[in-house]
């Protein structure tokens, strides 16, 4: 068994359309291959975390089930999603537990080959589209190791983890799934993460992802007075950016201050 998670940048389709040449398409790319190999160069020296780049996706996965595995692999995902927003990528996410492999195969000199097989590969696959927000949706199998191991050590471990208790398809298919946000409000007061934040927001036409994900970045927080500076940096960044804020400020508050959002996909 292997933890695997598959991250993909959010609207890249969309991201392609407003290149005007092939150059500006490649230099976007490779800055998210950059990313990716630089946030592995700072991983701690360590051969149980491997990845493949494909495309405007990333692959991670761990060669066992160990619990500092688990903890080095959603570090690694921290860390990639993040210094992918610095640079204005958006990065959607799933992961899971469950059987993984490459398939060693022949290769020729003109013909590279990939192969990788198991269900959990599927599995994140298919979770990093189930919320319309910007984040990782996390298996319940992966949440249990999380915290089964937080009780044998007598120790916390600073995750926050919200129940995604809403998704219809979900509740058909009767399995839990966590969200783990790498948007925080934390993250969002530091430097200058929540003016990129609202200025992608307002590139993006407003789409529910944005909504949707400062409502994972409140939820939990019981300081209320740390929530109200939130909103209210929020209407001065609109303001800085000569946005006619009332109505998202209302829509903003409608969203963030309810506990079912608009997530399915």
């Amino acid at each position: 068994m292997k933890y695997v998670a598959f991250l993909d940048i959010l609207g890249f389709k969309k991201k392609l359309n407003t290149f005007k040449t092939h150059n500006q398409a490649i230099n976007y790319i490779s800055k998210f291959s950059s990313i990716v190999y630089k946030e592995f160069k700072n991983l701690r020296e360590t051969n149980s975390i491997k990845g493949y780049i494909v495309s405007d996706s990333v692959i991670l996965y761990s060669t066992n089930s160990e619990f500092e595995s688990l903890m080095s692999l959603i570090s690694l995902i921290n860390n990639i999603c993040r210094a992918a927003f610095k640079e204005n990528i958006l990065i959607r996410g799933g992961l899971t537990k469950g059987h993984f492999d490459k398939v060693p195969v022949s290769e020729l000199k003109n013909l590279e080959k990939g192969l990788i097989v198991g269900d959990a590969y599927v599995n994140a696959l298919n979770q990093e589209g189930f919320v319309k927000a910007i984040g990782v949706t996390i298996s319940k199998d992966v949440k249990e190791d999380l915290f089964k191991h937080n009780k044998s050590h007598d120790k916390s471990i600073d995750i926050d983890l919200i129940l995604l208790s809403n998704i219809s398809s979900l509740k058909q298919k009767n399995k839990e799934y966590y969200w783990f946000k790498y948007i925080d409000m934390d993250f969002l007061f530091n430097d200058d993460n929540l003016k990129k934040f609202i200025r992608m927001a307002v590139d993006s036409n407003y789409l529910p992802h944005y909504f949707n994900t400062l409502n994972f970045a409140v939820r939990n927080e019981r300081n209320k007075q740390e929530i109200q500076k939130l909103f209210d940096q929020i209407v001065k960044t609109l303001n800085e950016l000569g946005c006619n804020n009332e109505g998202l400020v209302s829509k903003f508050n409608k969203s963030v201050f309810v506990d079912k959002v608009y997530l399915e996909s």
